[in-house]
């Protein structure tokens, strides 16, 4: 009788401690799958069913919409005209002119009656002199002037606007180049994002089956309850990594949208495939070489010093005289039935004998040109910095990407290794979701180290004013769908 009712008593324990196990392991498979769901509905994997975006596609779009590249447009139209208006003024000049005046003034009747060639011998008695009737007189004119020499002016204009044509030439290539840097940018920002967010779903998935397995095991008693918790912050921890990389890839979407002159809500696929070719590795010294060689900001600069010079030797050539030849044919008629034709030609000179302002007007202009040289030197001293900074990042994500490249590498067989471990009871949990952490992390490092050195290099290229179309092109061949 005894032993039955130790029996009941054991049977009844076992119950008991069945329906704490069930209790205490409801929560946690309830929250896991709470956190796959929210998971699930959060990602925004990529979808092939949307358009592909290419690389040269949202290049060329940006280069349409970029606005202060569509400015240097506008800039460079008016530095056509300027110029053109410049050498017109070495052309001849032709005005017409034509009015209407009525008077009773003695002079004003004589003179119109004089150029009618209309006077009779009654206008001479000296009632109708001293006191005429009212006049009117219908005029016409046409004025030809010819320049023969303006002291050099037009020609100093000419130059000094075909140096500004040529500067602002050399400011929309660079624009252009700034334009294709930002394309460049922000189109492998936007596929680092895609590719980091679905490495990052991968490694969330093989960490959420880690801790479903864990799970199990732990009801089983082969999993300590500290390990396991342990093991599903880590985990808590990679999904809020995947989270961020995620809200990265949306913000590189927008801002590669707003580049385009697109709707910020505008969708689309982006190349997935990367191979970079690395460059040629250039010395510092080279590249600085090149970048005075080749930046047409510098080369926009120079331009405008020459320009600037050639205003000094205008104003300096004020004090010449100028000469004119002119002709002018006019019509005069006072009721249309006659009219009197008449002409004149002739050569005009002007000459400025005294000019209070041409002395301060020569110290302006010469002032403002060592403002521009000066400009020029710093502009040159700023080349050289940000060039020699570029190459020493470059080579400095060169070297780091070897080592994480390695790293990359050595962290993928720890991840398989520790799950064969974890397997054999020989580490726990929190070890494994500690690797898987650590992988993300070491993916995402060795991945953005490998789109910045590409970005160092282009960016060295727009540097140093060789970042031009044939340039982007090459680039296009190793961002592939």
């Amino acid at each position: 009788m005894k032993r039955w009712i130790i029996y009941l008593i054991g049977f009844c324990l076992a119950v008991i401690v069945y329906s704490y196990i069930q209790e205490a392991s409801a929560e946690p498979l309830g929250q896991i799958k709470q956190a796959a769901e929210a998971s699930s509905s959060e990602s925004q994997p990529q979808n092939t069913d949307l358009p592909l975006l290419s690389f040269k596609e949202a290049w060329q779009n940006i280069q349409d919409h970029y606005p202060a590249l569509r400015k240097q447009h506008f800039l460079l139209e008016e530095a056509v005209e300027r110029n053109n208006q410049a050498i017109a003024g070495l052309l001849p000049r032709l005005q017409g002119r034509a009015g209407w005046s009525r008077s009773d003034d003695p002079t004003n009747v004589f003179m119109y009656k004089l150029q009618q060639e209309s006077f009779t011998s009654s206008d001479f008695l000296l009632p109708n002199l001293n006191h005429p009737l009212p006049r009117s007189d219908y005029s016409a004119a046409l004025r030809l002037e010819i320049p023969i020499f303006d002291g050099f002016q037009t020609i100093a204009s000419i130059q000094t606007t075909r140096h500004l044509l040529n500067s602002r030439e050399n400011e929309k290539r660079f624009y252009q180049m700034e334009a294709s840097l930002l394309a460049v940018e922000s189109y492998l920002n936007a596929v680092l994002a895609e590719r980091l967010a679905r490495f990052s779903d991968n490694v969330l998935k093989a960490s959420r089956a880690d801790i479903t397995e864990a799970v199990r095991l732990k009801n089983q008693g082969f999993v300590l309850g500290a390990d396991f918790y342990a093991g599903k912050a880590t985990s808590a921890f990679v999904a809020k990594m995947r989270n961020a990389l995620y809200a990265r890839q949306r913000t590189t979407r927008i801002y590669l949208n707003i580049l385009q002159g697109k709707d910020i809500g505008v969708d689309y696929r982006v190349s997935s495939q990367l191979h970079f070719p690395g460059g040629p590795h250039k010395a510092m010294e080279r590249w600085v070489h090149e970048a005075l060689r080749f930046r047409s900001d510098l080369a926009a600069m120079e331009e405008a010093v020459l320009a600037q010079e050639s205003e000094v030797k205008r104003e300096g050539t004020k004090i010449l005289p100028r000469i004119s030849a002119f002709g002018e044919q006019s019509w005069h008629t006072n009721d249309f039935d006659n009219s009197a034709e008449n002409y004149m030609v002739g050569v005009q000179g002007t000459m400025d004998f005294i000019d209070p302002a041409y002395l301060s007007r020569i110290s302006a202009s010469r002032a403002v040109l060592e403002q521009r040289k000066q400009d020029l030197a710093t502009l040159k001293d700023m080349i050289t910095q940000t060039v020699s900074e570029a190459s020493i990042q470059h080579q400095t994500y060169l070297r780091d990407l070897t080592v994480l490249e390695e790293a990359s590498k050595d962290m993928r067989e720890a991840v398989v290794s520790a799950k064969k471990l974890y397997k054999e009871g020989r580490k726990s949990i929190a070890d494994l979701q500690q690797m898987r952490q650590m992988q993300l992390s070491t993916e995402i490092a060795y991945n953005e180290t490998l789109v910045k050195a590409e970005l160092a290099r282009c960016r060295l290229l727009f540097l140093t004013g060789q970042l031009d179309d044939a340039e982007v092109q090459k680039i296009a061949t190793y961002i592939h769908p």
